[in-house]
């Protein structure tokens, strides 16, 4: 089957979103939640993962396939990837990671419905394709947000902003609740859950311990420079001496623990993270993060070209 996401009309619809912003968005005060709430994840068990210092092959039937369901819902599907599903802390303290290889990854209506041996999954008519054969997928990084007054923070928030932390690898940034509030957050995050354009989550937080998170985790400014934030942070880690499993933990599972949303730093049945699809293994080189070769929000995903071409529309 043909690799078809995104496709031509989602393209151009996420075109004109980026060009046309929303200066009379009518969003209520409480639409924010749809980002920050804790996913419930589906009936099926999620797939025991195998602890490893590399991904594992998976041997063919310890992933069950299930009967296929010819259903009128397009879903994503990326196909034959090597997943690094969490990172775990060991009884030393270091961070083992745990992951598949040879996996498919099932997406729907935004969360991971299923991992699925890739030499026994069957395409339906009505997934949507992305091969990441020879390629790696995480959970999209979460960072915070500078330690700057609300109203600065609110003020840089617009649509080329949020595609920037995109394009840099960052599937989230977490803002003081009082932010979401703000007529520019509620607008960010309207946007997103329209899957209007391909941005970085808005996450809200108390103030009080947003203020307290300090240099435990990447501090990230909102603009064009959102990259080179995240990539000095990961030098100055890899300078101090921290593993690459420790990098990442902070990152993925460590961060989105802080703000209450464990699901966003794990590939697993259920979890709601954006998916960063790597071209390098990012146990290997951590700032292979910062340039992927595609990115999923929601139940798409898009390459990082496609959406270099909708973050120069928005200029």
């Amino acid at each position: 089957m043909n690799d078809r996401s995104p496709d031509r009309i989602l393209f151009a619809v996420l075109f004109m979103a980026l060009a046309f912003g929303c200066e009379n968005e009518a969003t209520k005060p409480g639409d924010q939640v749809a980002d920050t709430k804790q996913a419930t994840a589906p009936a099926e068990k999620p797939v025991e993962a195998m602890a490893a210092s590399e991904p594992q092959s998976v041997e063919e039937g310890s992933i069950t396939d299930p009967e296929i369901e010819f259903v009128p819902v397009e879903r994503l599907v990326i196909t034959g990837a090597q997943v690094l599903s969490e990172l775990r802390e060991g009884p030393d303290g270091g961070w083992e990671p745990v992951g598949f290889d040879e996996t498919t990854i099932v997406v729907e209506d935004g969360a991971v419905a299923r991992l699925v041996d890739a030499r026994s999954y069957q395409l339906t008519p009505n997934d949507v394709v992305i091969s990441a054969r020879g390629r790696w997928v995480m959970a999209a990084p979460i960072v915070f947000g500078p330690p700057e007054s609300e109203s600065d923070i609110a003020d840089s928030l617009s649509g080329g902003a949020m595609v920037d932390l995109t394009l840099s690898g960052i599937g989230g940034v977490v803002v003081p609740d009082q932010v979401l509030d703000t007529a520019a957050g509620r607008c960010a995050v309207a946007r997103r859950k329209k899957r209007e354009i391909p941005s970085a989550a808005l996450l809200g937080l108390d103030a009080g311990r947003y203020a307290s998170i300090g240099e435990r985790f990447p501090r990230v400014g909102v603009s064009s420079e959102s990259g080179r934030d995240l990539s000095g942070w990961i030098g100055r880690r890899i300078e101090s001496g921290a593993s690459s499993g420790a990098i990442l933990a902070e990152l993925t599972i460590l961060a989105a623990k802080e703000i209450g949303r464990p699901d966003l730093g794990r590939v697993e049945v259920g979890s709601r993270s954006d998916l960063l699809i790597l071209d390098g293994d990012p146990l290997a080189a951590p700032m292979s993060i910062l340039d992927p070769f595609a990115v999923t929000f929601g139940d798409r995903a898009i390459r990082r070209a496609e959406i270099e071409v909708l973050r120069d529309a928005s200029m």
